[in-house]
């Protein structure tokens, strides 16, 4: 009896040192989260980059240079105006028609579509604006920053349209291609929009035309 009683205070000791030891614990993690981003007594955490993407730098220019319609050269051939067009691919082609049409002063708009390798969940299509992409994109800021083929900046854009929520805004010289990123049921994933960003390889012509090609696993239509 003597015995257990000696012990007993021991082990009144040892619960409450357990007890205090749980209170402080209570105690720092409570401090700890007043320290955090709600608390307002420290600073909040990095935000860690989706897989894929990387920081955003500020554009030297805030968009491609150029007046926002592309008006290709034409020459006269007796009483028919005659076009050259160079597509995206890299063909060309004539387009005769009476002068008074002035098809030349309409503008030219380049489309081209393409996949990632044989996976038709990433085809797209692209559409090549001259100059800016400015009446597309809402906000501010892109949601989000890739590599581009040759070390430049390719970002995503919200678009002024609900259904197609994203643009991928390439810039080739005068030239900005937007990528439709797809609608609710398909979007790209960031992986996957990096494989865009880094495979689209584009330039100007000294006409002013915009070719196209795709490498590595990026393949572009006709």
């Amino acid at each position: 009896m003597v015995a257990a009683n000696r012990r007993r205070p021991q082990t009144v000791r040892l619960g409450m040192a357990r007890r205090s030891c749980r209170g402080l614990l209570a105690v720092l993690l409570l401090a700890g989260a007043a320290c955090g981003p709600d608390g307002g007594g420290g600073t909040a955490p990095p935000t860690t980059l989706a897989e894929g993407t990387v920081p955003c730098r500020p554009q030297a220019r805030p968009a491609a240079a150029g007046s926002p319609r592309f008006t290709p050269p034409t020459r006269r051939e007796g009483a028919v105006a005659v076009l050259p067009l160079v597509f995206p691919d890299g063909t060309t082609a004539e387009l005769r028609y009476p002068p008074a049409l002035d098809l030349a002063g309409s503008g030219v708009w380049p489309t081209i579509s393409g996949a990632l390798g044989k996976d038709p969940g990433t085809g797209r299509d692209l559409t090549a604006l001259h100059g800016d992409a400015a009446g597309l994109t809402a906000g501010t800021a892109p949601v989000a920053c890739y590599w581009g083929s040759g070390g430049g900046q390719v970002e995503l854009w919200r678009t002024t349209d609900p259904d197609t929520r994203y643009w991928l805004l390439f810039r080739f010289g005068a030239w900005t291609v937007a990528l439709w990123d797809g609608n609710a049921g398909r979007l790209l994933s960031h992986l996957e929009r990096a494989a865009w960003a880094r495979s689209l390889v584009g330039r100007e012509t000294g006409s002013g035309w915009l070719l196209l090609r795709g490498r590595g696993p990026l393949r572009l239509g006709a």
